[in-house]
Order: C-alpha cells, then sequence, then structure tokens
C-alpha cells in the first residue's frame, strides 16, 4: 500500500487568558492536470477536511485547469443560514494527490465546488465525496505523522 505523507500545520491559538488551543491542519500537496492537458500545474497545499461534502477550488486555481462545469450550487458552511452560501459552480476536476518523498496517487476524476473571482481568500480544500473517500487517512499529530492511504 501507498502511503502519501501529509504536512502537519498547528497554531497555538489563545482567545483569552483561560482559553487557548492547538489548531491542528493536515495539509496534502495538490498537482491538478492543466487546461491544455498536456502539463500539470504548479503544487498547491490543500486543507484535508473530512467535513467538507465536496471539494472547494478557489478561481485563481481553477480557471488553468481542465474542468468541466456540470452546473450552479450554492454550498452552505457550518453557519446554515442563507447569507452564508456562495453562488458557485459544482465541476470536474482531475488530479493526484503528492508529498516530499516522490509518492503519488494516481490520477482521479475529483468533483468540486468551483469558487468566483470574489472569493479566492477561501483556501483550496480537499473534501470527502470523490476525493477523500478514495483514501484511508491516518493522523497521529503526537507522533508527528500523518498520511492518506491508497
Amino acid at each position: 500500500m501507498t502511503q502519501i505523507a501529509l504536512k502537519i500545520e498547528t497554531t497555538y491559538v489563545v482567545l483569552d487568558q483561560d482559553i487557548s488551543y492547538n489548531e491542528i491542519r493536515l495539509i496534502a500537496t495538490t498537482v491538478f492536470v492543466h487546461k491544455n492537458r498536456k502539463s500539470w500545474s504548479k503544487d498547491y497545499d490543500a486543507i484535508v477536511d473530512t467535513g467538507a461534502p465536496l471539494t472547494v477550488v478557489p478561481h485563481s486555481i481553477w480557471r488553468n485547469l481542465h474542468v468541466k462545469i456540470c452546473r450552479p450550487a450554492w454550498p452552505g458552511g457550518i453557519h446554515p443560514g442563507e447569507s452564508c452560501k456562495i453562488l458557485c459552480s459544482v465541476g470536474m476536476i482531475l488530479l493526484k494527490l503528492a508529498d516530499n518523498l516522490g509518492k503519488q496517487s494516481k490520477v482521479f476524476v475529483c468533483r468540486a465546488y468551483l469558487l468566483p473571482k470574489n472569493f479566492d481568500s477561501v483556501p483550496l480544500v480537499l473534501g470527502y465525496n470523490t476525493c477523500l473517500e478514495r483514501f484511508k487517512l491516518v493522523a497521529n499529530p503526537r507522533k508527528d505523522e500523518a498520511y492518506l492511504e491508497m
């Protein structure tokens, strides 16, 4: 079985004198098929988010990718209110995951929310459906160990 190493980013957060915690993010190196279908994008760091139903791709990234736009969508976030929804497109993209040890996944098709231009501050997020569900996720931040297994 191939293990693709994930980066572990830890940020110490202080909310007030009585509340502080370590914010831990798992980061996967993600490479996309370019829109010319003959080359790869540069490497992008993506947040691994098992709570995200679909992968989320900012416009500054997907505008240079080979994408198939399927339909409009109004995804929401943690807050269920209408004011938190973003009009975007659902599309299909081709990508692979890699690590700094040279290990790579096979190229696969992933369903994604393709965000409009004015939401480029939203990070690249790998979601569950058609992406993370392909892998076994192992994370043990205490041992500085995290990977996706194919």
